[in-house]
């Protein structure tokens, strides 16, 4: 072999040691050429994950007691309280701008604007803080136990960008470890067994080593936004807005079907959000968002189900629970209101749901039945804005109560005097309505004729009495519409436009006299009488068209009926007076719709009216001609 030929020999011996070299270097985090969706990469990055305890569930501090840690406003300070011994452990002064996250011996929070700090446990003294640049925006923070780690974001004017990065702190000291910047966004990270999660480019999620700071492998959605990353007992989880998956094997195909995924078949009114957003600064503190989410924990191995099949719905003082069994829609088994307070944090730990309240209360609630347990004063003075728990595996002694029936908690929650939570009454009329008891028309029209309700409200509760096309509850709606106004008696009529609309829909005749003493009323509002009128032409009983004849004499010249509002009420007397009356009805409508004194409005609407009339009435007219 010639000496150029050993050259060139050593050249590609020299390149290809160099290539493997490379090939073995640590990619660097985040970068946008890493390769994402590898099998290989993403198992053997699991497999790093440290194997999990076969004990149950159990508190992260060091100590394994029930510990939660209330953050009170004016003063803003931090308290530590054991559910165990109940009693409060201690008591700290601190500005706290964002979640507190639970290590072995340290807690982590951000204090003011500008630092992170970390506090013992074990007394609450404040052990680091370190300056937080004040451009730099914080996401989240989480803790695999002995160490902090966090996301922030900045605003580049210049490039017109979002830049993040991922740092990472020494727990006991608040020394840096290292930490990655990223040219795309990132969202909060969450941490188990040596390795972090960050959610990327809102397309994927970056596997890191929490020791080194080097990726690992990534996972890319090729269907959906990603927004969060977090652990429980059943494994590392991510998401969007439509579900729930698992990071395993089957992530790599970016896709729901390939995939270990799954969602709750809730009900369309409840708010599908499974985690918070890990893009979104303000949600690094406690927010409103702690007061209206969905609590949930993942069975561990094999199917993705929900522990036990159930999904909690906390709503400030609410607590609606679920069951997931089956492919069908969840179903409602449980409904919890608290008396006197927001709740404004909550937890699921597997066997009970526990709330924090705004004025220092714990309630704990057994998770399979609905049953209150504990209603506990922690003894704080000053207002709850948040609290963290570290109470995974939390499982109360029962109350020995009986579980209350589902149909007094729903009816608890519609008449509840809190007025802010309209949406959520409508949720339990619609969840009452589908109760299979006789007795809950009966409920509804109790809520219809009961204390006054949102408008809002009190049509949904409409809605469902007529849905339910109950032909049994027909004497319970005779008997309501026999109330009448009386300045004697002080009586006044009730719900008249709903039960209008439910007798017309069972086309029910006992009802005509009822109706036509509302529609003579002067005290019946334009709405119901609306409602009365259609009852009656849908009824189709002719003793109403003298009463059409005289209301619509007595009114066509009212300017009031030339208002919007109040317009309908006579359109819809001439519509029945065309459907139930004969040629006389339509002379008087001819009448009206040409006298100059009727309001404009109406003779418009009559001269439309016949004109319809007539055209369907064409057809039947040359039928009969070609017949004879």
């Amino acid at each position: 072999m010639t000496k150029s030929c050993y050259k060139r020999h050593g050249a590609l011996a020299l390149l290809i040691s160099a290539s493997l070299s490379l090939s073995a270097c640590p990619k660097r985090a985040f970068s946008p050429s890493f390769p994402d969706n590898r099998a290989d990469e993403l198992t053997s990055a699991l497999a790093e994950l440290k194997t999990e305890s076969s004990r149950a569930p159990h508190p992260t501090n060091a100590n394994g007691r029930p510990l939660v840690f209330f953050v009170t406003a004016a003063p803003s300070q931090i308290i530590c309280y054991d559910l165990g011994s109940a009693k409060i452990v201690w008591s700290v002064k601190s500005e706290i701008s964002s979640r507190v996250v639970v290590g072995n011996q340290q807690i982590f929070y951000r204090s003011g604007k500008n630092q992170v700090a970390g506090r013992s446990i074990l007394d609450g003294q404040k052990l680091w803080s370190k300056p937080l640049p004040e451009e730099q925006r914080l996401l989240g923070l989480t803790t695999d136990g002995e160490h902090l780690y966090y996301a922030t974001e900045v605003f580049k004017r210049s490039a017109g960008r979002i830049y993040g990065q991922l740092i990472s702190l020494d727990g006991e000291s608040g020394s840096n470890r290292w930490h990655r910047p990223s040219s795309g966004r990132i969202g909060a990270p969450a941490a188990r067994g040596g390795l972090l999660f960050v959610p990327l480019r809102s397309q994927s999620v970056a596997v890191i080593s929490a020791k080194t700071g080097d990726e690992l492998a990534r996972v890319r959605s090729k269907e959906e936004t990603l927004l969060w990353a977090r652990t429980d007992t059943g494994g590392v989880l991510f998401g969007g807005t439509s579900g729930i998956y698992r990071l395993d094997k089957n992530a790599v195909s970016g896709t729901q079907k390939g995939s270990s995924f799954l969602s709750a078949k809730l009900p369309k009114s409840v708010r599908p959000v499974y985690w918070w957003n890990g893009y979104n600064a303000a949600l690094s503190g406690y927010t409103a968002y702690d007061r209206n989410r969905l609590l949930w924990r993942i069975s561990p191995g094999g199917t993705m189900t929900f522990r036990d099949d159930m999904i909690f719905v906390h709503n400030y003082r609410f607590v609606f629970a679920f069951s997931t069994k089956g492919d069908k829609e969840t179903t409602l088994q449980w409904a919890y209101t608290y008396p006197r307070e927001d709740a404004v944090a909550s937890t699921y730990t597997g066997a009970a749901v526990v709330l924090a309240t705004a004025h220092g209360h714990l309630a704990v609630i057994d998770a399979k039945s609905g049953i209150q347990g504990a209603d506990v004063d922690v003894g704080i003075k000053d207002k709850v804005i948040g609290a963290t728990f570290d109470i995974a595996g939390y499982a109360p002694a029962s109350s020995g109560g009986s579980p209350r029936n589902l149909r007094d908690s729903l009816k608890e929650v519609v008449f509840d005097p809190d007025r802010r939570f309209g949406s959520v009454k409508i949720f339990a009329i619609e969840q009452l309505a589908q109760l299979r008891s006789k007795s809950v028309t009966t409920d509804l029209v109790n809520i219809v004729t009961g204390p006054k309700l949102d408008k809002a409200v009190y049509q949904r509760a409409g809605d469902m009495i007529v849905e339910r096309h109950d032909k049994a509850a027909l004497p319970l709606y005779l008997k309501t519409l026999d109330r009448t106004y009386s300045f004697v008696d002080g009586k006044e009529a009730a719900a008249v436009g709903v039960m209008a609309r439910a007798v017309g829909d069972l086309k029910a005749k006992e009802a005509t006299k009822s109706l036509l003493a509302h529609l003579r009323d002067n005290e019946t509002p334009l709405e119901a009488v609306v409602e009365v009128v259609k009852a009656l032409s849908a009824i189709g009983d002719k003793r109403a068209v003298k009463a059409f004849r005289d209301y619509l004499l007595t009114y066509r010249c009212d300017p009031r009926f030339a208002e919007p509002r109040a317009q309908s009420v006579l359109n819809h007397v001439a519509e029945a007076l065309l459907r139930l009356g004969n040629e006389d009805e339509r002379q008087l409508l001819v009448f009206v719709q040409n006298d100059v004194h009727s309001i404009a409005p109406l003779r418009a609407y009559i001269a439309k009216a016949l004109r319809e009339f007539e055209r369907r009435q064409a057809p039947d007219a040359l039928r009969k001609g070609q017949a004879s």
